[in-house]
């Protein structure tokens, strides 16, 4: 049971971040098929490059900056160190680093920042113009669909720190171990009256070898994002 429900937990965890990640292609695609093109040649016009290039800049942000949010191992890039080394690495500007030390706002910064700029491309007629103009429909189309998928990604996340919350109770895998534990130092007990001194060994060589590790596997599954790794 212990094993099953840590499983849970596991493939609920993996789930979400599937779904993050493939929220997020949705957006980089819908942006890259919607972006304004050269007439002539196809090709997207300068602005169009522009705009996708900051846009792949705050997916690649707010990636970081939403695992920095739920594992222990990344948080240090979110402090205002690691943000300064995020600076340098130029994934953020200065201005951007002093609007999220500011705001303390976190992975909903960029994710904030795509949404007025899919606003703002869609009003200037970077994104959709050309596509829509063919078809003989509103821009208001393309930007209510990114915007949907922006709201989708917001909704996916928002549920990774829920999930880790709500996961099995300490006292519970405190429980099992001590249980596996006492398992363990009582087979050698259990095992000499009826079988040798060499037996006893390799039997309980046995028991704790397959014990051991189903628990240590569980608490694997409990700890998907490796918060608790000593």
């Amino acid at each position: 049971f212990f094993l099953s429900q840590s499983y849970t937990l596991w493939r609920s965890v993996y789930s979400i971040t599937r779904r993050v990640q493939g929220r997020l292609n949705d957006v980089g695609l819908l942006c890259a098929t919607y972006a304004q093109r050269d007439r002539e040649t196809g090709k997207y016009t300068p602005e169009a490059e522009e705009l996708l290039s900051l846009i792949a800049r705050y997916v690649r942000l707010w990636n970081m900056l939403f695992y920095a949010s739920v594992t222990t191992r990344f948080a240090p890039l979110k402090s205002p160190q690691g943000l300064s080394v995020l600076v340098g690495a130029g994934a953020l500007t200065q201005d951007e680093r002093e609007g999220l030390l500011a705001t303390s706002i976190g992975p909903e910064g960029p994710l904030g920042w795509i949404s007025v700029l899919i606003d703002s491309a869609v009003s200037e007629g970077l994104l959709g113009a050309s596509t829509t103009r063919k078809m003989k429909t509103s821009p208001i189309a393309v930007q209510m669909s990114l915007q949907n998928k922006l709201t989708e990604l917001r909704a996916t996340y928002a549920s990774l720190p829920d999930a880790l919350t709500g996961r099995m109770p300490l006292a519970y895998v405190q429980l099992v171990q001590i249980l596996t534990d006492g398992l363990i130092l009582a087979t050698p007990f259990a095992l000499a009256h009826s079988v040798g001194c060499m037996a006893v060994v390799s039997g309980t060589a046995v028991v704790t070898l397959f014990h051991s590790s189903i628990v240590n596997l569980a608490k694997s599954f409990l700890d998907p994002l490796n918060n608790e790794v000593e």
